[in-house]
């Protein structure tokens, strides 16, 4: 297992990964893991925006996020982790943590 930070060029696969991980988003047994109603839970290009600018943003600066990638030996991504600032200026000390595993 590899476990690196994102670069653009790894954004269509994770993209992949991350709209199969949302449809599992309050379906059936699965609670509601994300504040989206289950018919929203899918990649939207508001969100692919915010991944790929933010990732080439510096930290602290608005609208950084970080975005770490875990890939099995056949480079399949099979986790992430994503960190990002909270909009308001006041709370740069401060971020919030996404994090997610394939099936």
């Amino acid at each position: 297992m590899q476990i690196r930070q994102a670069t653009q060029s790894d954004l269509k696969h994770f993209f992949t990964y991350l709209n199969d991980h949302l449809s599992d988003n309050g379906v059936g047994d699965t609670h509601l893991f994300q504040p989206m109603s289950k018919t929203e839970s899918s990649v939207k290009e508001a969100m692919k925006s915010r991944f790929s600018e933010g990732i080439n943003t510096a930290m602290y600066q608005q609208g950084w996020r970080g975005l770490w990638l875990a890939f099995d030996e056949n480079k399949k991504i099979v986790g992430h982790i994503d960190i990002r600032a909270y909009s308001e200026n006041h709370t740069a000390h401060i971020v919030l943590l996404g994090m997610g595993l394939d099936r």
